[in-house]
């Protein structure tokens, strides 16, 4: 998925920049789920399934009735 080194390492900034994000709000449990799960997404373009399925746990945790981290979840426990 991601080859070029040139786009891994601003993938690797952006991954930075939703974890900031994480911490700017952390008493919206929505947001909170919906940054995290956005973090699952650009990790498993990494291949960090192990970082997925920690972000989705998280998100389920914080926001159960938000869908896509257990879809993203599922998915990195295929991989």
């Amino acid at each position: 998925y991601v080859k070029d080194k040139t786009n891994r390492f601003y993938i690797k900034r952006i991954l930075e920049k939703y974890t900031e994000c994480i911490y700017l709000d952390p008493e919206d449990p929505e947001l909170r789920a919906k940054i995290l799960s956005t973090r699952a997404l650009i990790n498993s373009g990494l291949k960090n399934y192990g970082r997925v399925i920690e972000d989705c746990k998280e998100a389920i945790k914080g926001f159960p009735s938000f869908v896509k981290p257990y879809f993203r979840k599922c998915e990195a426990q295929l991989a």
